[in-house]
């Protein structure tokens, strides 16, 4: 919200504390605007400085930030090759409320594993509403004979993000750890996080066929080819892969993705406008019912 106050993380590479400073910053190489700090930032620490004096963005869009330091304690800085933070910001009218997808890469036949699945399904999940998240479980083929609701789908998901040894978890593709030490604090950071597309689906379900309508209304303009949209149907519990890890039952298990794991390309998407993506359907195969 406008205005804002501009902050950055500093490192004292200096043999005394700094107490005190001036912080700076110019937007896209323009006047630089300063004002002092209150500081006590001791040798080799690192310390977050915010300037009081507040910026209000001329209208949306790119903006290149430099932050620095100076007048420290009084005297310039000895060594000025380092002390700037240099950062591009986007900024746009309006945001949604970001839904983190947590990607899980497990198996059956993994005994690490079980403390993970247990430490989300039971310790942090159930805290929130189904709402605010998004969780897919890859059961993987590893180790020894693996788990047997693998996917070759799940392993493009594996490739992808060259997960060679589970348990793994990806939260939105920034945090690469053991699902086991996954905490509310993580997730509250991860979903903290503005978003600037509003994801919309719906599906239906009719004996054996899923079909599924996905909409998407960008907040700014995009024009990245990397940005794809993916959709994954799960199942919400599964019982017959149990194996050796000592779970007798699985949730949000990967069962198909739509079309495939490459997904779709988003394509170039204008602020405000809706892009609706073509129906997606699938037909489970063999003798079941949804």
């Amino acid at each position: 919200q406008v205005p804002f106050n501009l902050k950055s993380l500093f490192k004292n590479n200096g043999t005394a504390a700094i107490t005190s400073c001036n912080i700076n910053y110019s937007i896209n190489n323009g006047p630089t605007v300063s004002a002092p700090a209150t500081v006590n930032i001791a040798s080799f620490a690192t310390a977050t400085v915010t300037s009081s004096a507040t910026w209000t963005p001329s209208a949306n869009g790119t903006y290149k930030i430099n932050v620095w330091l100076s007048n420290i304690n009084g005297n310039p800085d000895q060594q000025g090759s380092d002390d700037s933070a240099i950062k591009n910001v986007i900024v746009v009218p309006d945001f949604v409320q970001r839904v983190a997808l947590h990607e899980v890469f497990t198996s059956s036949t993994c005994g690490p594993c079980a403390p993970g699945n247990v430490n989300l399904d039971d310790n942090i999940f159930p805290k929130y509403s189904p709402s605010q998240y998004a969780v897919i479980k890859y059961q993987m083929s590893w180790p020894g004979t693996g788990d047997p609701y693998t996917t070759a789908e799940g392993n493009v998901r594996r490739t992808f993000y060259g997960v060679n040894s589970i348990p793994n978890m990806q939260v939105d593709g920034g945090w690469n750890l053991n699902a086991g030490s996954y905490t509310t604090g993580l997730f509250d950071q991860f979903t903290g996080k503005p978003a600037f597309i509003k994801i919309e689906s719906k599906h239906t379900i009719n004996f054996k066929k899923i079909t599924v309508d996905v909409k998407v209304t960008p907040l700014s303009d995009f024009n990245n080819p990397n940005m794809k949209v993916f959709v994954a149907i799960l199942e919400k519990k599964t019982v017959k892969n149990v194996k050796s890890n000592g779970e007798t039952e699985f949730h949000h298990v990967l069962k198909k993705m739509l079309p495939d794991a490459s997904g779709t390309a988003l394509g170039t998407v204008t602020k405000g406008t809706a892009k609706v993506f073509p129906t997606m359907n699938f037909i489970v195969p063999g003798v079941v019912r949804l």
